[in-house]
């Protein structure tokens, strides 16, 4: 019987683990963190001035009463480092966001397990034992790092092996693939259809994977924080605050400015945050030039995005249609608030004499200029993907139209022209 099994099977008849074994798991995950926080200082300093260092310690004693999950948590960090500290980020976060927002003991104790579970289901299956790899399909499934293929139901079935894991806990868990715009998997929802709990648990999880989208080094949020005060002023503007303030703290490693409180900082608009070192970004190698074209490059398809966010915004709502509205008004507020397909921002871009005293500006708009094409692209992937599922629900005139504006809003091509080249040899 393998100590998954067992650790179940002793849950099932009342005996639990050992006062000893207790003190061991509880120790080994506080072990963890403490190693996080002395390996990335960033994280150190944002634990230093918001974390509680005993509840923390409480936390990791009370996830000890699910030995399962431990003992999944244990094979999971002899399997890959970097998953396990995403875990742990995202337990650990979690728990920041939830003081930061007031919420119950019970609520932050359920997201502090799930930001751990979302990863140990993953290697749970191994343990489980029940599916062998490859043989369900799908386009929800995930590849676990044991090499076995992973459904959002054998995550569930994983979870409900687990006695005494509430029943919030398993759907928040369930929901670190979704995003608040309906991008996300497996379900697709929108913001309003999560609960609160869920949606500190998706922040948590997208804070992560942009920082690996958009930093040169693991933990290192500056370039984070122009997208967080964007996503505040399109989704729940409490928890994005949170975030925001949680995160500045970090930067002070870096020599950084920024405001800790979201409100001044918003004040100051686009280009006046993130005055730390720049090189904590990923694009250094900019140019005044290259920002211009990229600018010209969207706003070539921009018109087309807000001609479908017309055409989509008169059909009947379903959770395509939701998702497909909701990117289109973050893009819209993107453009708007931000203005970085402003006519004055081309003009500040022109007269910028020396580059290097704006580096800063300059990256963070490289950042937004990212983000909005990340935007555009994905709205595009999301319209084509409902076009052909919906051809039979819209008629002929609408769905041409919405099959044509798919076509415009692909960036547009460069073309070789051979005539034009012939000539340009022949006058050399």
């Amino acid at each position: 019987m393998n100590s998954f099994k067992a650790n179940s099977n002793a849950a099932d008849i009342g005996l639990g683990p050992s006062y000893s074994g207790k003190l061991q798991h509880g120790e080994f995950l506080f072990n963890e963190f403490t190693r996080l926080f002395d390996q990335y200082d960033q994280l150190a300093q944002i634990h230093q001035q918001y974390g509680n260092e005993q509840k923390l310690r409480i936390l990791c004693y009370q996830l000890s009463d699910y030995p399962s999950l431990v003992e999944t948590f244990r094979a999971l960090c002899s399997n890959d480092e970097a998953l396990l500290d995403k875990s742990l980020f995202c337990s650990w976060f979690s728990f920041l966001l939830a003081d930061q927002l007031k919420l119950s003991v019970v609520d932050t104790k359920d997201l502090f397990i799930a930001g751990l579970a979302q990863e140990l289901a993953k290697a749970g299956q191994a343990q489980l034992g029940d599916s062998p790899a490859g043989e369900v399909g799908g386009e929800n499934n995930e590849t676990n790092t044991l090499g076995q293929v992973t459904t959002a139901d054998e995550v569930r079935r994983f979870l409900d092996s687990i006695p005494r894991l509430s029943e919030q806990l398993k759907v928040i868990v369930g929901s670190h693939h979704e995003r608040l715009d309906g991008t996300g998997f497996p379900s697709g929802k929108v913001e309003h259809l999560f609960s609160l709990v869920e949606k500190v648990h998706v922040v948590a999880n997208e804070v992560i994977e942009l920082s690996g989208r958009y930093s040169a080094t693991l933990y290192d949020f500056m370039p984070v924080l122009p997208i967080l005060r964007l996503n505040a002023s399109v989704y729940d503007r409490k928890i994005y605050c949170a975030a925001f303030k949680l995160l500045s703290a970090g930067q002070e490693l870096h020599g950084g400015q920024e405001s800790h409180d979201y409100e001044a900082s918003e004040q100051r608009g686009t280009g006046q945050t993130a005055r730390s070192n720049s090189d904590s970004y990923v694009h250094r190698n900019l140019s005044i030039q290259s920002l211009i074209d990229r600018q010209n490059s969207l706003l070539l398809v921009w018109p087309h995005l807000l001609t479908a966010a017309a055409e989509v915004s008169v059909l009947e709502d379903n959770l395509p249609v939701m998702a497909l509205k909701q990117i289109a008004r973050r893009a819209w507020i993107l453009a708007t608030t931000a203005g970085i397909l402003s006519d004055d921002l081309l003009l500040w871009l022109t007269q910028v004499d020396n580059p290097a005293e704006v580096r800063s500006e300059l990256a963070e708009l490289d950042v937004l200029l990212d983000e909005l094409d990340g935007i555009i692209s994905t709205y595009q992937h999301k319209l084509e993907t409902f076009t052909g599922l919906a051809r039979n629900q819209l008629d002929e005139a609408k769905h041409a139209m919405l099959v044509r504006l798919c076509g415009d809003l692909k960036p547009p091509q460069e073309t070789f022209d051979l005539e034009e080249f012939t000539i340009l040899n022949m006058c050399d």
